[in-house]
């Protein structure tokens, strides 16, 4: 009970035995065991190392640690009794921490956080999939920090679909909205309900045509008294209102107009066939510095 050190030095130590359960207590206040080349631990059960105040396990210089690389294929577990152990892999130095499996599970009953210093990069060649369970919401780029969400920034040719046919609703809503592209864009967000909300200003942008397609009619409306403003820029591009081939019905204004304004250089209403310009208002003021043409192929 007294003996300082036990110390066994050799070219190989082997410690073991065939009994069903062995305890090999050596009683001393050190214990050295020392080999030129190999320590082996053998049991034909297990092998338990109990201390105290912890086990370390280390290699010298630049060795690697190796658990479990034989061809066996016993798990291997680690703090994986029901206790409340904080498990640490790796440390703020390593350089890498590798996970490598045909699957990798991540279970917590709680909460599962990844912090990262850069960037958190996530490949898969078959697709990356996030859900929630039942009806909890997916929640991206929730806290107060002022970085830009990007989905699909890339340049690269990708289909971006954001709601589903049986979608209930698929809102934007932002102090300013804007959709645009470099070439021709379908903006097809599929859904019952699409809002796109926005305290100060919604931004439709394009270098080729913004093309608005509804099965049962587009409207354009303002909240009370505001203006609707179509081609109040300074650009000089044509306005047109129904000029394609077809038999519309175009309407301006209403039987309970104040007034229905027409002002320009030169105004000019013709037809090649009999036509009712038939303006519904209180008031029909059509003004023009030049002139106001009045054309028809059979009578006005």
């Amino acid at each position: 009970g007294a003996s300082t050190a036990v110390n066994v030095d050799a070219q190989a130590v082997t410690v073991g035995t065939t009994a069903a359960s062995v305890t090999t207590d050596v009683n001393g206040q050190d214990i050295t065991v020392t080999a030129t080349k190999t320590i082996n631990l053998d049991a034909t059960t297990a092998i338990d190392v109990l201390a105290t105040t912890g086990v370390d396990i280390n290699s010298k210089a630049a060795s690697p640690i190796n658990i479990g690389t034989d061809t066996n294929t016993g798990a291997i577990n680690i703090g994986s009794t029901a206790s409340a152990r904080t498990v640490t892999v790796g440390n703020a130095a390593s350089t890498a921490v590798d996970v490598l499996a045909q699957d990798v599970s991540v279970t917590a009953t709680q909460t599962i956080n990844l912090d990262a210093t850069t960037a958190i990069d996530l490949l898969a060649t078959t697709g990356v999939d996030i859900n929630s369970k039942g009806a909890t919401a997916i929640n991206v780029g929730t806290d107060t920090n002022t970085g830009a969400i990007n989905i699909g920034s890339t340049a690269s040719a990708r289909t971006i679909t954001i709601g589903n046919a049986a979608s209930t609703a698929v809102n934007a809503d932002g102090l300013a909205m804007t959709l645009g592209s470099t070439a021709t864009v379908s903006n097809d967000i599929a859904g019952q309900d699409i809002a796109v909300t926005a305290t100060k200003t919604i931004n439709l942008a394009a270098t080729t045509a913004i093309d608005l397609l509804a099965a049962t009619g587009v409207d354009i409306n303002s909240k009370l008294a505001t203006a609707i403003n179509i081609g109040t820029d300074a650009n000089t591009g044509a306005i047109n209102v129904g000029s394609t081939a077809s038999a519309r019905t175009i309407t301006i204004g209403n039987a309970a107009s104040t007034a229905v304004n027409a002002d320009g250089l030169a105004m000019t209403l013709g037809s090649t066939a009999t036509v009712t310009n038939d303006i519904a208002g209180q008031d029909i003021a059509v003004t023009a510095t030049k002139t106001i043409n009045l054309a028809a192929t059979t009578a006005i």
